[in-house]
């Protein structure tokens, strides 16, 4: 290799003759295999790119899927129009019911507020009537007690009395004898 010099450039080495055509066939090998490896490769590229053409559906399959699948979206839609009903139609039921459950509390809690005053009510009369019996019972036992005492205030007096006709049929007796005493003791008298 000879290398020329220019006083403002460095320098630079020229490849020799025998290097530039080595280079050459090299050159033509590999752009002989490039040329086969892109036709390979643009072949391949093409075959999968009719493929994929050949994947697509054709004007009649794509219409035929598309009535399908717009009468499945219409059925679909139908399905949830009538599911929709059919919840509107549970809901107003169970609003519904809700209301007639709510006007049944609401009677049940009168129900309720009227026991409780009718119960109060007749606790105030059982209280009364306790009351009243405890006072009777208080009054019978005292009445018990006056009479117990009023039968022995009464048994007294009989024994006093009894005791009394003793003293006085003892008297009769006394003065009998001594009305007999004085009739035989004394003239009699004439008036």
């Amino acid at each position: 290799m000879t290398t020329t010099r220019s006083p403002t450039t460095p320098a630079v080495s020229r490849p020799s003759l025998q290097a530039v055509c080595g280079c050459s066939r090299v050159r033509r090998r590999l752009s002989d295999r490039m040329e086969a490896n892109v036709v390979d490769v643009l072949d391949e590229l093409y075959d999968k790119a009719r493929a994929v053409l050949e994947s697509f559906p054709t004007d009649k399959e794509y219409n035929d899927t598309f009535s399908n699948m717009e009468r499945i979206r219409k059925s679909i839609r139908e399905s949830v129009n009538e599911l929709i009903r059919k919840l509107d139609s549970y809901r107003s039921s169970m609003i519904v019911r809700l209301k007639e459950q709510q006007a049944q509390l609401q009677t049940q809690e009168a129900n309720i507020n009227v026991l409780e005053k009718c119960f109060e009510r007749r606790q105030a009369e059982l209280s009364e009537l306790r009351n009243d019996l405890e006072e009777r019972t208080e009054e019978r036992d005292l009445s018990k007690e006056q009479i117990s005492q009023k039968r022995a205030l009464l048994d007294e007096q009989e024994k006093q009395a009894s005791a009394f006709n003793v003293g006085i049929s003892r008297v009769k007796e006394d003065r009998e004898e001594f009305t007999k005493y004085l009739k035989m003791v004394s003239p009699p008298i004439d008036l």
